[in-house]
């Protein structure tokens, strides 16, 4: 007779097969996941705080089980045949993976669109994007495949999808939780990203994955301090970081989510964003020169499949071949653009100053988060977009990351919860607090989620 835990994790595994034409999972291990839930099962098993939860991770982090592919067919194969840290804590604490979640090639794209092995699609219009470039993770989490998901966030990419299809995604501070295990993109802006239904389930996934790692030497050394409860919004004050540019529905939507929290005991003061296509710029400067650098392995001769060459061919011809054949369009554009960029001489010093205006934008934002306890926006501009739109502006998939990016620049925790819907669409509205104070922001986004599902 099979327990309670099997049968739930049979059904979401039932689920998988049914909904495999949304390219929500790359690959799926049924056979470990059940044998898990039966160990699980077993009286004497421990009871850890992820007790039994369904997990999916985004295929950039490397796992003992299956292959781990970045979405790229450079990686097609590769085994890594070992857990990135967030995957092994979350598994200590009880959680039972899943699978591989489907993601935009090395991270790279906002649209779930880049993905070298199957392109994704929104589950409520399969005419949509489901936003990226986690894209798989948020798309798994809205189907009910699996309860929590694990993803990267380097300008958005847990935030943007996770507003896109209705869940809840948190970018904790830089370096709260280890990035040991996961493949970079842009270092200095990647974090590891959480996506659940709830900011309760949230904050007991990132209880469990936060804390310092030997293997990881930027992780913060201090333990996580667990968020507290709070009954209501009396006594927040959020400020109304109203951004430029939005869609009249997402304007409208953000009112209302803005008066809805007014009307339960929060205030709100205005602020003024900075120059938000000005800090995407700065963004996009800076992750495309460390791309480059990081991206740089994938030769053929240290990782990567290698291309087949004529005979007598040089270690030159081969790695371009390799590099040609391997990578995708969207990745190939901002490897060129970050060599570009790196090219002091040819860029004009375009990196030294995108550097300096990083660090101008982050004092900004800390300046704007005095006195207050988050600034609130929405997560993204406009509900999930057509891909023929899409496909008629590409620039439209860097639009997406506008208001999320500064959160990844300034390197403090960001979290995106359901706002309603526009358009018949979910939309996200996003808190952002300052840097270290993570447990905090989670507080605060539980209440104003629980106001807001409160809402007439």
């Amino acid at each position: 007779m099979i327990s309670a835990l099997e049968a739930q994790i049979s059904a979401r595994l039932r689920r998988i097969e049914a909904t495999i034409e949304l390219g929500a999972l790359l690959t799926y291990d049924s056979a470990g996941a059940l044998a898990r839930a039966r160990a699980l099962s077993h009286p004497s098993a421990p009871r850890g705080p992820l007790w039994g939860r369904a997990l999916v991770v985004k295929d950039l982090f490397t796992t003992r089980w299956g292959v781990t592919t970045a979405g790229s067919r450079h990686l097609a194969h590769f085994q890594a045949g070992v857990d990135a840290t967030a995957v092994a804590r979350a598994i200590e604490a009880g959680a039972i993976l899943l699978g591989k979640a489907n993601l935009d090639e090395f991270g790279m794209g906002g649209d779930g669109q880049h993905s070298a092995l199957q392109p994704m699609r929104h589950n409520l219009d399969p005419a949509r994007t489901p936003g990226g470039s986690s894209g798989g993770v948020a798309l798994a989490l809205a189907e009910g495949l699996a309860e929590l998901g694990i993803g990267s966030d380097t300008g958005g990419s847990v935030r943007q999808p996770a507003a896109l299809c209705g869940v809840v995604g948190f970018k904790p501070s830089y370096g709260r939780i280890s990035r040991a295990g996961l493949i970079g993109f842009a270092p200095s802006l990647d974090h590891v990203g959480l996506m659940a239904r709830s900011v309760e389930d949230i904050s007991a996934l990132y209880m469990a994955l936060a804390g310092p790692d030997g293997r990881d030497m930027t992780a913060l050394t201090r333990p996580p301090t667990p968020p507290t409860a709070r009954g209501d919004l009396r006594g927040v004050t959020l400020g109304d970081w109203r951004a430029p540019d939005i869609t009249p529905g997402m304007a409208e939507a953000f009112e209302r989510a803005v008066a809805d929290l007014q009307r339960r005991g929060a205030r709100v003061v205005s602020r003024t964003p900075p120059d938000l296509r000005d800090a995407l710029r700065v963004y996009h400067d800076i992750a495309c020169a460390e791309a480059f650098s990081e991206l740089a392995r994938y030769d053929g001769v240290r990782f990567g499949a290698r291309a087949a060459i004529p005979e007598g061919a040089g270690l030159r011809q081969m790695v371009e071949e390799t590099r040609a054949l391997g990578l995708g369009d969207e990745v190939k554009r901002r490897v060129l653009r970050g060599a570009l960029l790196l090219d002091g001489e040819a860029s004009g010093g375009a990196y030294e100053a995108a550097r300096w205006a990083r660090a101008r934008l982050k004092a900004q934002i800390e300046a704007q988060l005095e006195g207050i306890d988050a600034l609130i926006c929405p997560t993204t501009p406009c509900p999930a977009p057509r891909l023929d739109a899409l496909a008629a502006d590409p620039g439209l998939i860097y639009d997406l990351d506008r208001l999320t990016a500064p959160a990844n620049l300034m390197g403090g925790p960001a979290i995106t919860i359901p706002m309603g819907q526009v358009e018949g669409l979910p939309a996200g509205l996003q808190l952002i607090g300052r840097v270290g104070e993570d447990a905090a922001i989670l507080s605060v986004a539980a209440a104003c989620a629980r106001d807001l599902e409160r809402a007439p």
